[in-house]
């Protein structure tokens, strides 16, 4: 049998999304064994709270030590569930293996008890890691400063912490932080107060990417502060209560995209935060309103057709010429072509409301 060109192989391997597939193509020979290991192994959780299947991951690693090389995506999960003599065998396994191409950390449900932060820490050290997640965590305070410092891209979500904030102690502490893209998601208001703390601004200093929910972030102040540096921000305003009045808009003298991401019913509620960042950003090039779930009336989509009419003016009015996008959510409830319908429907209304944009070829509408 002839060999097929690497080339070939890793494209067929490439269109295979099915793990029964890929184990299969594994186990079919050689020239598909090594191509089929590095798709199939590039994510890899350790779930601490399945004893059986991390020692069967542990056992994987340890006999087939080059699977380690082929991970790019890690999570490590329930790591407090770990006995107290089990945490060292665990922080052992992964410090020795031959885990050293992980991109993306995805760190979940964690409590205090847990005592090997400092080892995780080292480890993911040594990675080339890019992209940092961690969800459902109490964290010392000295923990979290830390990882601030592990990758360029870095997102909580569900974040307590041990002990109160002791910030004389961190403000005698060296200020080294990579993060230059940050989501805060859901339950981190305490971050977005850490972080405004005067004395340690200089962990946003290279932030050129913020996500935040609004609703914690009350009157924006994160905004302002890291505002000579962004270059995209992401509002989450999927809330009738996540834009009090007191939200001010700073100059953004770098912003070059934004996306708005809300309930379909509350597209008029915010309108007035969209224009006034269209009117805050001279550089913005393209503007995105992602929408999750949708208003209706007689199986008809609700939109102010004059609301996208001062977007369509504001759009053609700014010295840098904006895109604007609009992302719908098609999950309604009904079928796949009521659905395709009323998509049909929202894309005719918005390309009759913002005739200027449209014709212009800066209107994009996608599902």
């Amino acid at each position: 049998m002839a060999l097929l060109p690497q080339e070939l192989v890793e494209a067929i391997i490439c269109e295979v999304d099915d793990v029964p597939t890929l184990k299969a193509s594994c186990l079919a020979g050689s020239t598909f064994r090594e191509e089929s290991q590095r798709n199939l192994f590039q994510s890899f959780e350790l779930n601490c709270q399945n004893r059986r299947r991390l020692d069967g991951l542990r056992t994987l690693l340890s006999e087939s030590p080059h699977i380690g090389s082929y991970v790019v995506h890690l999570t490590l999960g329930h790591l407090s569930d770990l006995d107290t003599p089990d945490v060292d065998i665990f922080l052992h396994m992964i410090s020795t293996s031959e885990l050293k191409n992980v991109r993306r950390c995805h760190v979940t449900e964690v409590t205090s008890e847990f005592l090997g932060w400092s080892a995780v820490l080292d480890f993911l050290s040594h990675q080339p890691l890019h992209e940092m997640r961690v969800t459902s965590a109490n964290l010392p305070a000295d923990i979290f400063f830390r990882l601030l410092a592990t990758a360029p891209v870095i997102s909580f979500r569900n974040i307590s912490f041990t002990q109160p904030i002791d910030y004389q102690m961190l403000e005698q502490q060296p200020h080294v932080s990579k993060v230059q893209d940050l989501a805060l998601e859901k339950n981190t208001k305490l971050i977005v107060e850490i972080l405004l703390r005067p004395q340690l601004r200089d962990y946003t200093e290279r932030l050129v990417r913020l996500t935040v929910i609004c609703a914690q972030n009350t009157d924006g102040t994160l905004i302002s502060a890291t505002a000579g540096t962004l270059q995209h921000i992401g509002f989450d305003i999927r809330s009738p209560f996540d834009l009090p009045e007191t939200f001010l808009i700073p100059p953004l003298p770098a912003l070059r995209s934004v996306e708005f991401f809300l309930y379909f019913s509350w597209l008029d509620t915010h309108s007035d935060l969209i224009l006034t960042v269209l009117d805050c950003s001279p550089l913005l090039a393209n503007l995105t309103v992602s929408h999750t779930g949708a208003a209706m009336h007689d199986d008809k989509l609700l939109i102010d057709a004059g609301l996208l009419n001062r977007l369509d003016t504001a759009l053609v009015a700014h010295p840098a010429g904006p895109s604007i996008r609009w992302r719908l959510n098609l999950d309604l409830g009904g079928e796949d072509v009521e659905n395709g319908g009323r998509f049909v429907d929202f894309v005719g209304l918005v390309q009759r409301s913002m005739p200027q944009a449209h014709d212009k070829g800066r209107l994009l509408v996608e599902a």
